[in-house]
């Protein structure tokens, strides 16, 4: 929250000028006394709130009744992207609405790598896109479908290896067999009664294999564990072998742990139950949360069918909202310090067929976002209505959306959420001059910007707009009457 500060806020005479810089969603808020009192120091300060949606004044609701709220509360997620103080890791959660090959992440991942640069990957979902597992003498996959009674410690499709057997990963699209460039490699496994001990190896550049570490991965109860190790950088492939025991192995995850780029993962499963999450022992949850550190998750599923099938339809919507909440106390425990964003599902088939659930699993989905003060986006009153979105090509089937409806909504989202502004120079420069003050800032082309006024904070006028160019404005603060006003610079897209 903005509040007055130094001779300001005790009440002497306003004799300085003071600038409150806001890095979030692009934009900058000024203040400075009247012209008339205009001369003497200038004042620098930070403060991490959004001011373009007013923080201070409550959560932000749009006007339609299941608008998107909350789109300022992703503040751990900007600051990482700001500091530039290691890879930004973003997680992409949910069922076949979050699929690898359709999906928002599909579109918004690489957007965002464009911008920040690539560190690494971890995760890979169900069908993976670049991370291919190769199973040698006797591994398998086991998952909570498969019925050997091996699955129900992980809520995707994991790797069971016996003594003898062996794991690898290449990579697709990189050179010298899918050597994947890290200088920091790492593996997520569940320890368990039945657990031995697993080697590690790592291939450089192509090269043969070379053990790294003898890992233990037997427990008294099934728990969620990760390890890794520092490497010069380099491209790399991780091997796991079998050596005593049935090991469980998760995923492996190569970074770049210097570069402040994204760092992906997919959390994703085709038919994913809300229920097979929740299943999952917590204490193999929480840590392989914790371990993989979320900046942001981007959560979207479609479940409230599901739960009529699961319960019956009059017990239905409450037995989602509690899961929900499980979920969420799940996000509390492994990531303090993320955000998350929870995406409203489109219409659908059934909408429109006697049976509407899509505005029912909104509703549930945008309240718990308002109890614990996370982000909710409309992906639903964009689309108009089941009709809109068939007329347009936006659909493959009853249910999911084509590759050109999730452009659509990830472009909105692009800008709904701010991410357009992510890592530009959002500074104002202040010049005292001998009449008031300069104020100059540098411009981007594609976005507009736009120089606000305020005498309380809360009523904003626009004093001028202008499309960027990549070039430095330069502008007097306009002349006003009173004792303070306030300026602001906002960035939009063109």
């Amino acid at each position: 929250m903005w509040q007055r500060t130094g001779s300001m806020a005790q009440g002497r005479q306003a004799d300085l000028m003071e600038r409150r810089v806001i890095e979030a969603r692009g934009e900058t808020l000024l203040t400075l006394p009247s012209r008339a009192s205009s001369r003497g120091r200038v004042h620098w300060g930070r403060i991490g709130c959004t001011i373009g949606w007013l923080a201070w004044a409550g959560a932000v609701v749009a006007q339609e009744p299941l608008g998107s709220v909350n789109t300022d509360r992703l503040r751990h997620f900007q600051r990482a992207v700001e500091e530039q103080r290691g890879p930004v890791t973003v997680v992409a959660f949910g069922d076949s609405l979050q699929a690898t090959y359709r999906s928002l992440p599909k579109v918004l991942f690489p957007k965002l790598a464009e911008w920040l640069g690539q560190s690494g990957r971890a995760f890979d979902g169900q069908y993976p896109p670049v991370s291919i597992p190769v199973l040698l003498e006797g591994a398998r996959v086991t998952s909570p479908w498969s019925g050997d009674g091996l699955g129900t410690n992980w809520f995707m499709e994991h790797f069971v290896l016996p003594p003898g057997s062996a794991l690898f990963w290449t990579n697709r699209g990189y050179p010298n067999g899918g050597s994947m460039p890290a200088d920091c490699v790492g593996l997520y496994y569940i320890a368990w009664p039945l657990g031995g001990e697993f080697l590690l190896s790592t291939s450089t550049e192509g090269g043969p294999w070379t053990p790294q570490l003898r890992v233990p991965a037997q427990a008294e109860a099934p728990e969620g564990r990760f390890t890794n190790l520092w490497l010069a950088p380099a491209g790399y492939r991780i091997r796991v072998d079998g050596w005593t025991g049935t090991n469980l192995i998760l995923w492996q995850e190569l970074v770049l742990s210097r570069i402040p780029g994204l760092k992906t993962a997919w959390l994703q499963r085709d038919g994913l139950h809300l229920r097979a999450v929740l299943r999952t022992p917590a204490a193999v949850r929480v840590p392989i949360l914790r371990h993989l550190q979320p900046h942001l998750v981007l959560w979207h599923m479609k479940e409230l069918v599901d739960y009529e099938n699961l319960v019956g339809p009059a017990a239905a919507e409450a037995a989602l909202r509690e899961d929900l909440e499980q979920l969420e106390l799940w996000w509390q425990a492994a990531m303090p310090g993320g955000d998350v964003v929870y995406v409203g599902t489109p219409y659908e088939g059934r909408d429109e067929w006697g049976h509407p659930v899509t505005e029912r699993q909104n509703r549930i989905v945008r309240d718990l976002a308002l109890r614990h003060e996370r982000t909710y986006v409309d992906a639903m009153t964009p689309m108009v209505s089941y009709s809109w979105m068939r007329e347009r090509g936006y659909l493959i089937d009853a249910l999911h959306l084509s590759d050109a409806g999730y452009a659509f909504l990830a472009e909105r989202i692009w800008r709904e959420l701010g991410w357009y502004a992510l890592r530009l120079d959002r500074r104002v420069r202040i010049e005292p001059q001998p009449a008031g003050a300069r104020l100059s800032w540098t411009t981007r082309t594609n976005l507009v910007w736009d120089l606000l006024a305020s005498t309380n904070l809360f009523h904003w006028e626009v004093v001028e707009s202008a499309r960027g160019g990549n070039e430095t404005v330069t502008r007097p603060t306009p002349s006003f009457e009173g004792p303070v006003r306030f300026f602001r610079l906002q960035w939009r897209p063109d």
